[in-house]
């Protein structure tokens, strides 16, 4: 019995480091003024993929490598806002500037050409992809935005053709706000949208997919925040947020981009297990979307957040550890 709780341990232990170890985590870096526009504003949001960062000013979009090297900039409608990235599309959310009665979603490619683009009725900001749909912020439900409020308003578009596919919703996560949302992302399970909170109230709102409100967070990250990929990362969950320096005379703007994990997750299994706090383990890897002890049930639990894996292994004459 001892020898077999032995090698059940090995297996979590084992296949939680063989995920952290697949991770190779940028590090923080700052994009200088001769990049942006220095008429274009604070960052609007930020959208991260293997590849690349991409970073929305109203008026440009910019890439960047994940040394802050620039790739490519384009001009943009203005007022573009946040930005999200799923599967080779950047999604973006535009407030049409001087009108600010409607809103465009426009679509791009990896290397920011237009694929195609539709017109909403109201000003919009806040967008991210989850399971097929975009969630995207259209404002403060009562106006003018700028005063104090609890209600804003969300809607769900599909992906592609970028219609919507159910009714709009009121968001109240409980605080006050200014303005609507400002960034949301997904870490393909949860939402979180940031705000402009009133009196020190929790910046961040942390909701599904039916948009039931699961808690907050206390991060000031409404300059562009989005969930980093796995491969960069690791499994347990890490943000990249950007911190805006706008200069007046003459005009400029630069960004510092830093790395942020949930106070869930940032532990790590050994301190865990030292102080006996829980932590979430995926029995057999994430088993609904993929074979039990299969490879990709490990990933897909590591992507989900998971902190370790169960299994059972068995030690082959050459000592390796194989799952069964």
């Amino acid at each position: 019995m001892k020898n077999e709780r032995f090698l059940h341990f090995v297996g979590i232990l084992c296949l939680t480091v063989m995920m952290l170890a697949r991770a190779e985590v940028p590090k923080p870096f700052t994009v200088g003024t001769d990049v942006f526009d220095p008429k274009g504003g604070h960052i609007q949001g930020i959208a991260a993929s293997e590849e690349a960062l991409y970073i929305a000013q109203m008026t440009q979009l910019t890439k960047v490598d994940w040394t802050g090297k620039p790739l490519k900039k384009i001009r943009v409608t203005s007022h573009t806002g946040d930005i999200a990235w799923h599967d080779g599309e950047l999604y973006t959310a535009v407030a049409v500037y001087p009108a600010r009665t409607e809103g465009k979603i426009q679509v791009f490619d990896k290397d920011l050409n237009l694929l195609r683009e539709t017109s909403v009725d109201r000003t919009i900001d806040g967008i991210a992809y989850l399971d097929g749909v975009l969630y995207v912020g259209m404002g403060a439900k009562e106006q003018p935005s700028k005063n104090p409020h609890r209600v804003n308003v969300i809607g769900r578009f599909d992906a592609k053709t970028l219609k919507e596919v159910a009714s709009r919703a009121d968001f109240d996560y409980g605080y006050e706000t200014r303005y609507a949302f400002q960034n949301i992302t997904s870490d393909g399970a949860k939402l979180y949208g940031t705000f402009y909170a009133v009196k020190g109230a929790p910046q961040i709102a942390v909701f599904d997919k039916d948009l039931k409100i699961l808690g907050t967070q206390t991060l000031s990250a409404n300059q562009g925040f989005d969930w980093m990929p796995t491969k960069l990362a690791g499994p347990n969950g890490t943000f990249v947020k950007a911190k805006t320096t706008v200069g007046k005379k003459p005009p400029s703007v630069s960004c510092a981009f830093d790395f942020w994990t949930p106070p869930s997750s940032a532990a790590s299994l050994a301190e865990r297990l030292r102080t006996r706090q829980p932590f979430f383990s995926a029995h057999r890897g994430w088993t609904p979307e993929a074979p039990e002890n299969s490879l990709p049930a490990f990933i897909r639990a590591g992507e989900l957040g998971f902190q370790a894996i169960e299994t059972d292994v068995h030690l082959t004459k050459e000592v390796i550890a194989k799952p069964f």
